[in-house]
């Protein structure tokens, strides 16, 4: 399932993930993070599943695809299993400051990995699906710094 057989993911994880992506495809979703930022979203299609690349395939903006390979999804749901209930900073960047953010540890991990994949920046659409699947919930936060909102991720 998912492509990925190995020790670190149950097999009943990657077959909920499954579940999960079959059940969004086909289908225009607006993210969830919409109901708590000022700067709305522009909703995207989740097109297809593509086996071969292993990978959820979404289409922006009636424009471009962008495929979300399925170890970014095993590897935002290790941070939350890993995160004791604690939230997790999105920080959806090219060029993300914490490496600790989901943005941050995705572009750290495809550096470090044998991935010969883009340094895309994918933290909200893997987070936008986790939530819609009841992985986890988004939560607004005001960075004390700047005093402005962001936008965090905790594990249900």
């Amino acid at each position: 399932l998912l492509g990925y057989p190995d020790e670190n993911h149950s097999t009943i994880l990657r077959r909920r993930l499954y579940v999960l992506f079959k059940s969004l495809e086909g289908v225009t979703h607006n993210s969830p993070r919409n109901l708590l930022t000022r700067i709305q979203s522009r909703p995207y299609l989740i097109s297809h599943l593509d086996t071969k690349a292993k990978a959820l395939v979404i289409r922006q903006y009636n424009k471009h695809h962008t495929y979300l390979h399925y170890w970014r999804f095993l590897h935002v749901v290790d941070m939350l299993n890993n995160s004791n209930g604690n939230p997790i900073r999105i920080e959806s960047s090219n060029f993300p400051k914490h490496e600790d953010s989901i943005e941050g540890s995705l572009m750290k991990h495809v550096q470090e990995a044998p991935y010969v994949h883009l340094r895309l920046r994918t933290a909200s659409f893997i987070c936008d699906i986790l939530a819609l699947g009841g992985f986890c919930k988004y939560l607004s936060m005001v960075n004390p710094k700047t005093s402005r909102p962001v936008v965090w991720i905790r594990k249900l």
